[in-house]
């Protein structure tokens, strides 16, 4: 079963899977969007009620997965050497620019 999680941390901090087993939890299915404050998984749970547990569909769990590891993924900081590169490619398009301002 796939479900989602809304209002997932207590006072910020802790998570409260309402009511799941985490030992039952699959491995690695875990996707948090501590922004949005739920947590999309899967579980070998399927009965499992509470008002803030929304059973989800497999197509459903992967889109919300790929919409939250999208937006990790954008948000995430660059490296020293990616930086270097981005630096390099536009100093290069302003040389070139420059270069033909001056004729």
């Amino acid at each position: 079963m796939f479900y989602e999680i809304n209002n997932l941390r207590e006072n910020g901090f802790v998570c409260n899977y309402k009511g799941l087993d985490i030992d039952r939890i699959i491995a690695k299915s875990q996707v948090y969007n501590f922004d949005s404050d739920i947590c999309i998984l899967e579980t070998q749970q399927s009965n499992v009620k509470h008002k803030d547990l929304i059973k989800i569909s497999q197509e459903q769990y992967l889109a919300k997965k790929e919409e939250i590891e999208t937006k990790i993924n954008k948000n995430k900081p660059i490296s020293a050497e990616e930086k270097i590169a981005e630096l390099e490619k536009a100093v290069a398009e302003l040389s070139v620019v420059l270069a033909g301002g001056v004729n």
